[in-house]
């Protein structure tokens, strides 16, 4: 196949953009920056690692990897409070434990145990964490750093699983053929959500997605953008023909949330200067407190901050907009995502999956 190995984030990267899996798999690779998010997350994922395979680590060296502040802050903060809860587990209870395990497929669904890294691997991945324990059960379990308290379980543990259980039912002939798919999300004390599922589930997904998807990018040729609100947090944005000549309600909608994106980073600077410093009090105006667990703002939102501190001179700058404009703007648009849908509803512009939920803390 033109495009394997594949992998369960290869994949997904697709479906979200077909521009965007060029981009990453198929052409000379540009400069991007990485999102906060996943600078955090992957730090994190690294500690909860260490921790299960006990090896000795410096949590402040890990965070001083990064160079902003922010980023190294949140690392050591959560790492910190995983350090409290996840503890190494005790080896003598588990029959087979796994951690950061390699899997591998063939292309015809049958070969499991081969070389990760071999020239006839279809699909690969690597698994966070894998046990059996008296009963004989399978878990595969994916740890994951997730701002949302609920998450549901994707087809790629089911891949997982399918893989593993494949591999090593000859070393355990007396596996089960019921599997416990497992995410816990290490920003909240390891919040456990299970999934109980049989092998012959497993097998009928794991195919059934492969087949469905790797067919159409195997098919494709022009790889069309698919423009929506991920384009805000995109990397290669200012690589993509589509995104740059977006006009009329999309390109509206496009920058809009581009300007939302900037402000939610704004907004996150303010609290870091709250966290150090107490408050945020101009001219008597109380518009942040620090109470350790989180920053409110005193009924005020960070454009009232802003506005207060800067001027609308800054604002209109940055929005690229005359003072008037940007007086319009800011009654007419509030940033809020159920005011965005709203508008993208009203203009029935279909392709972009907003959240009703409101942004994460």
């Amino acid at each position: 196949m033109r495009y394997s190995p594949y992998s369960y984030s290869k994949i997904e990267t697709y479906k979200k953009c077909p521009k965007l899996f060029e981009f990453s798999y198929l052409k000379e690779k540009v400069f991007e920056i990485i999102p906060t998010e996943f600078q955090v997350g992957a730090a994190l994922h690294k500690v909860a690692e260490l921790i299960q395979k006990g090896t000795e680590f410096d949590l402040n060296k890990i965070a001083n990897k990064y160079i902003d502040n922010d980023v190294q802050n949140e690392i050591k903060e959560k790492g910190k409070e995983i350090m409290d809860w996840f503890k190494q587990p005790d080896l003598s209870k588990y029959k087979m434990f796994l951690t950061e395990y390699k899997i591998a497929m063939s292309s015809d669904f049958k070969k499991f145990d081969i070389n990760y890294w071999g020239d006839d691997v279809f699909f690969r991945g690597v698994i966070d964490r894998a046990e059996i324990m008296n009963d004989n059960i399978l878990k595969v379990i994916d740890l994951k750093y997730w701002k949302k308290t609920e998450i549901e379980i994707s087809e790629q543990l089911y891949l997982y699983a399918y893989c593993l259980w494949n591999k090593v039912k000859n070393s355990f002939p007396w596996i089960s053929n019921s599997i416990i798919l497992e995410i816990w999300n290490i920003n909240y004390h390891g919040k456990k959500t299970p999934k109980t599922v049989d092998i012959s589930e497993i097998v009928s997904t794991s195919v059934k997605y492969l087949n469905e998807n790797i067919i159409k990018i195997e098919n494709d040729t022009d790889f069309k953008p698919k423009i929506g609100d991920h384009c805000v947090y995109c990397n290669f944005k200012s690589y993509c023909n589509e995104f740059i000549k977006a006009e009329g309600d999309t390109k509206l909608v496009t920058e809009y949330l581009i300007r939302k994106n900037e402000f939610s980073l704004m907004e996150k600077r303010l609290k870091s200067y709250v966290r150090e410093n107490g408050n945020i009090s101009i001219d008597g105006k109380m518009f942040g407190v620090y109470n350790s667990s989180r920053v409110s703002y005193d009924g005020s939102d960070v454009f009232e901050f802003i506005r207060h501190t800067a001027g609308m001179d800054y604002l209109a700058e940055m929005f690229h907009m005359n003072k008037t404009e940007m007086t319009k703007f800011i009654k007419k648009y509030k940033i809020e995502s159920e005011t965005i849908e709203q508008f993208a509803t009203e203009k029935k512009i279909n392709n972009f999956g907003f959240s009703t939920e409101g942004d994460d803390e």
